[in-house]
C-alpha cells in the first residue's frame, strides 16, 4: 500500500514539473510577443511622426 502511495506522489511530482515547464514556456512566449508588439509600435509611431499614413496596423 505504501508503494502505491509513493508511486502516486512521484507521478504527481512529474505532473507538477511538466506544469512548471509549461508556465516557463508561456512566460517566454508572452515576453517575445510583448517585445515584437513594442517594436512594431515603434515603426508605426515613427511612420506617423514622419507623415506616413497607415491604413492597417
Amino acid at each position: 500500500m505504501i508503494l502505491l502511495e509513493n508511486d502516486t506522489l512521484e507521478f504527481l511530482g512529474h505532473i507538477l514539473n511538466v506544469g512548471g515547464l509549461f508556465l516557463r514556456g508561456l512566460n517566454v512566449i508572452l515576453t517575445i510577443l510583448i517585445i515584437v508588439f513594442v517594436h512594431g509600435m515603434g515603426h508605426y509611431l515613427i511612420g506617423r511622426w514622419c507623415g506616413i499614413r497607415v491604413s492597417v496596423f
